[in-house]
């Protein structure tokens, strides 16, 4: 594992064909909407800074997918932590390998039958001061 180059000759590449594809397709202004509102509104995403000269950045291709069986959701955006430009390493390979820190399903959908009423929440709908605790 090495460190990460900056691939920001290789990311202007892929997105002035992503552009060209998108106008192509007349989808450039969904896309947009779709990406102000749903991923940096909900900061799952950010714009990215200019470089300060001599700091290493690298940048995160995305590009759309479009569902037209869906009926909620017809374009979602990807994240490519995968691209990687020639003799070097993408985001991915730089992930630590561990162990599986996801519970297991099949414990959780049993324990949903020993009691007779079963909550779920989703904790982002919670208000802070419900669970006492900081997101």
């Amino acid at each position: 594992m090495g460190l990460l180059d900056d691939n920001y000759p290789g990311a202007l590449q892929r997105f002035k064909a992503f552009v060209r594809k998108l106008c192509v397709n007349k989808k450039l202004l969904e896309y947009d909407n779709a990406l102000k509102w749903n991923v940096l509104s909900s900061g799952i995403a950010e714009q990215a800074p200019y470089p300060i000269e001599g700091e290493r950045v690298f940048y995160m291709p995305r590009r759309p997918v479009y569902r037209e069986d869906k009926e909620t959701t017809k374009l979602r955006i990807v994240f490519d932590a995968s691209a990687h430009d020639s003799n070097q390493y993408s985001l991915n390979q730089q992930l630590e390998v561990g162990n599986n820190l996801l519970p297991d399903i099949i414990t959780i959908l049993l324990n949903f039958r020993i009691g007779k009423i079963a909550l779920t929440t989703d904790i982002r709908s919670v208000p802070h001061s419900v669970c006492n605790c900081r997101i």
